[in-house]
């Protein structure tokens, strides 16, 4: 794990963040970022059965189903006891991008279409498609990406609390960049808390299994003194919503 804390977790990522400077004004910086950490955390969550649900998706299209029957089928493989189905049906992880730079934006776009229904809807949402042909043609996309792939973000390292105040911390930044004023923080809707029965408001708390730990990045130091309510799509739920 690069960072053993919250602080230095988001002073790592705004390190990240600064090496879009050029194509993107530090008030831009959002654009790429805030999908990205969302898209790194699920490929960690997802990089266990990553091999068992591939050959559970080539099992299932050599007979012949329909793409709805193969979703409902892989949701109960690859999600077990999570709330919400999460899966992701194509060949790439961060790691494996990172194999083919040439090929990077495409097999990028190829890795985001492959999830579950609900997650391409979310980044549908982001318009992420765009800042990855930008991020292509100002050629900072194989940076970045590498940069993340070596941030550890599954739930047992980095726990929904610690992830808040990532986030927090991180949107503060945005905004101080954008010299907008203080407290009127810039939270896109598909990141805001919202009742689990919006479709539009989906939190990923529901889709992580709910039997998974989450200590505290803080080796031998207490969590938060105060609760933070999870305000981002990176938010994994232990407890049914």
């Amino acid at each position: 794990m690069i960072a053993n804390d919250h602080q230095k977790l988001a002073d790592f990522i705004w390190s990240i963040a600064n090496k879009l400077r050029g194509p993107y004004r530090p008030p831009q910086y959002r654009k790429v970022m805030l999908p990205l950490i969302v898209l790194r955390r699920l490929d960690c969550v997802l990089e266990a059965t990553k091999d068992e649900v591939l050959k559970k998706y080539a099992a299932l299209k050599n007979k012949g189903l329909s793409q709805t029957a193969i979703e409902k089928a892989l949701a109960k493989t690859a999600s077990k006891d999570r709330d919400q189905p999460l899966y992701n049906i194509s060949r790439y992880t961060f790691q494996k991008l990172l194999g083919d730079p040439d090929g990077l934006a495409r097999n990028l776009t190829a890795y985001i279409k492959g999830f579950s229904p609900k997650v391409r809807e979310i980044f549908e949402r982001f318009e992420f498609e765009a800042e990855i042909e930008k991020l292509d043609g100002a050629n900072r996309l194989f940076e970045i990406i590498k940069e993340f792939s070596a941030i550890d973000l599954h739930p047992e390292n980095a726990s929904n609390i610690e992830m808040g105040y990532v986030f927090e911390n991180l949107i503060r930044r945005f905004n101080e960049q954008a010299n907008e004023e203080a407290g009127d923080h810039f939270t896109p809707r598909i990141l805001e808390p919202s009742p689990p029965s919006s479709g539009a408001g989906l939190r990923l708390a529901n889709m992580v299994s709910k039997k998974s730990k989450a200590p505290s990045l803080m080796r031998g130091s207490p969590g938060p003194k105060r609760p933070l309510k999870p305000n981002c799509l990176c938010s994994f739920s232990t407890t049914a919503s």
